[in-house]
């Protein structure tokens, strides 16, 4: 499943929605900010996800005289993005999956997601032994700086697990 297609269908998990109320929901929130969504391809992701039976929808009279498609997540929809977001909250990847993850993380229980991102420490942490035993054979400055750059990334994103993680596993009812 594409990130598009993760965060439409994370927006219309949250409560059934049109297409122009997902374009003013990406807008307002920002998720542009961390993945590549055009409001032109909303639409085309509506129908691939109608197409996968992941969502549902129905005809519903609009102020304006015309009906709009409100679009419903499916229950195979619920089951794949869940998945999902297990799978990104669990697997490092440079870029903004986590962002998605975080922004969906509403689909699981704490325990689920406690377990998530635990996975994903660990993961992280031998990415950064690996980074840290490359690094230090380059004998070029720029080459060496590339790896400061990639740990310091990875050690800071340590630090922030350590402290959602404490934040989780002290209000069990957060998610």
């Amino acid at each position: 499943m594409s990130e598009i297609e993760l965060v439409v269908l994370g927006l219309i998990n949250e409560e059934p929605r049109h297409g122009y109320e997902i374009e003013e929901l990406i807008e307002k929130r920002g998720i542009r900010e961390w993945t590549n969504i055009a409001f032109s391809s909303i639409y085309y992701v509506l129908k691939r996800l109608d197409k996968a039976n992941l969502v549902i929808w129905e005809l519903k009279e609009a102020n304006r005289g015309s009906a709009k498609k409100v679009y419903s997540i499916s229950k195979e929809g619920k089951i794949v993005l869940k998945e999902n977001v297990l799978k990104i909250l669990s697997t490092p990847k440079f870029g903004g999956s986590i962002l998605l993850g975080l922004a969906n993380l509403a689909v699981l229980n704490n325990e689920e997601a406690i377990l998530a991102l635990n996975t994903y420490k660990h993961k992280q942490k031998d990415k950064l032994k690996s980074l840290e035993l490359k690094a230090q054979s380059p004998k070029q400055a720029f080459i060496k700086e590339m790896f400061a750059y990639s740990i310091s990334g990875i050690r800071a994103e340590l630090v922030w697990l350590d402290n959602f993680l404490s934040i989780l596993k002290q209000k069990q009812a957060l998610i």
